[in-house]
């Protein structure tokens, strides 16, 4: 069993698997491919929602709270592994940040209780 991907979206605390955290990415990166998408098609097709910036302000504030979530759910990864959750803000830094996500990703967690909290395997 696996932790849902949709808990503890915007907690540090706790622990998230692997599983959950490639799911969860990839829910996020979809949902952002989609609304550039939509802008896409509104400057191509002129449907008129371009012109106002409503569009432009969305994927901004989209982004934003995306990049929120992942920094957070990548500190519960770090948890799951026994790390601090400091190292997630090592995705904020150029080049570094594809590093940490990868190995956040990698890194297999900790079997059983550690300082973070219960195994989310086993939930």
């Amino acid at each position: 069993m696996s932790k849902p991907v949709l808990d503890d979206l915007f907690t540090a605390h706790g622990r998230r698997n692997r599983k959950s955290f490639l799911w969860l990415n990839l829910l996020l990166a979809l949902t952002f491919a989609e609304g550039v998408f939509i802008l896409l098609l509104d400057c191509e097709f002129g449907w008129g929602f371009a012109e106002t910036g409503f569009p432009a302000v969305l994927i901004i504030l989209y982004s934003l709270c995306w990049s929120a979530a992942v920094g957070l759910a990548t500190a519960q990864r770090y948890h799951d592994c026994g790390w601090s959750g400091y190292w997630a803000l090592f995705l904020y830094v150029p080049y570094l940040g594809g590093l940490a996500w990868l190995i956040a990703l990698m890194v297999p967690g900790q079997n059983g209780a550690n300082y973070y909290g219960a195994d989310p395997r086993r939930r």
